[in-house]
């Protein structure tokens, strides 16, 4: 499945959260915000994130 979704811009940040990073609108060390919501991110998500 990860496979399917990556051709889709789609990143695990967590094991329960999998986002579009196309709707990312901030991020800082411990979450990143998509709309309103407020999503955690793993410390190595975020370096993935950040490359």
């Amino acid at each position: 499945m990860n496979q399917r979704i990556a051709k889709h811009n789609f990143v695990r940040v967590l094991r329960s959260f999998t986002v579009n990073i196309d709707k990312i609108k901030t991020i800082d060390d411990s979450s990143l915000v998509i709309g309103d919501k407020l999503i955690p991110i793993s410390r190595g998500s975020r370096a993935d994130l950040m490359a």
